[in-house]
């Protein structure tokens, strides 16, 4: 079976000056952006790698490069990429986190930070001739013990499981009539999902989850479903007077019905009225106020 170091080997990389990372955040909304982000902004990647506890920057003081994995499910992990270790740099925890797209990734791990005045800022760049295409869809066995999330390259047996025809960082988009977003998932969606919504005018549920009221809301202006639900994804309320005194964490979000990009406006005006009839969303029953 081949192996992960026998690529290593053909594009001549002593196995030696590589850790291995499987990276499997124990918060799922950092594991699901982890996962966004290896696709759309590698860049933060590296920024969330380029520093760590004392005894992964002994491992890697004495590296040249990191191969870098997220969890795929139990026992296997999916390449996100082989980034060259440049130079070193000892700076404050304060100045490393002042990349405001690493302290919003921070901020997502619920666990208490480590308490360290001073960091070692480990500074990379891909290494784009190492099998850059098969990002995301490259899966390899992760051995036991699970939680030991770094390996040195060269005492570990990582064998290629698969290699899929498609990505698999980021899942398609479901169908139309099974999509449930929650508000905090609007903030962050893949860009394969926001190029469909916005191609689909539509009606949508917001339903709250916390009294099971509902509101009904239609979508066939700029952007179309995406606009609409990008305005609730900054504001909470989208501008609803019923809306504005509830907690936005506790709405869910799915379409009733859908309509091609060049839908007329009016047809699914009409069809918004009449789902709120159908579902009786109108104060006091529901969160519409007309």
């Amino acid at each position: 079976m081949i192996e992960f170091n026998d690529l290593l080997a053909k594009a001549e990389i002593d196995p030696r000056t590589v850790v291995v990372m499987r990276h499997q955040p124990k918060e799922p909304l950092l594991r699901k952006e982890l996962r966004r982000l290896a696709l759309e902004d590698e860049q933060s990647i590296i920024d969330y790698q380029s520093s760590h506890g004392p005894r992964t920057e002994a491992a890697l003081l004495r590296a040249n490069f990191i191969a870098s994995f997220v969890a795929d499910g139990s026992g296997r992990a999916l390449f996100i990429g082989l980034y060259a270790i440049e130079r070193t740099e000892t700076v404050s925890c304060n100045r490393w986190l002042d990349n405001p797209r690493l302290r919003m990734l921070v901020d997502m791990d619920t666990r208490p930070p480590e308490k360290r005045e001073m960091i070692i800022w480990f500074h990379q760049n891909r290494v784009e001739t190492f099998f850059s295409d098969w990002k995301g869809r490259l899966c390899v066995g992760w051995p036991p013990p699970e939680l030991s999330w770094f390996r040195r390259a060269e005492r570990n047996s990582l064998p290629i499981l698969a290699i899929h025809d498609e990505q698999k960082l980021v899942p398609r988009l479901p169908d139309w009539d099974q999509l449930v977003f929650s508000w905090s998932e609007l903030k962050s969606l893949p860009r394969r999902h926001t190029e469909q919504l916005e191609s689909w005018r539509g009606i949508y549920l917001i339903k709250d989850l916390t009294d099971g009221k509902c509101y009904v809301g239609s979508a066939s202006g700029r952007d179309n479903l995406l606009g609409r639900w990008q305005n609730y994804s900054k504001s909470g309320d989208g501008g609803n007077v019923l809306l504005k005194d509830r907690n936005p964490n506790s709405f869910r979000f799915s379409i009733l019905e859908r309509f091609s990009e060049t839908a007329d406006p009016r047809l699914v005006l009409n069809c918004e009225k009449n789902w709120k009839i159908r579902l009786g969303t109108r104060d006091p029953h529901g969160l519409n106020a007309n």
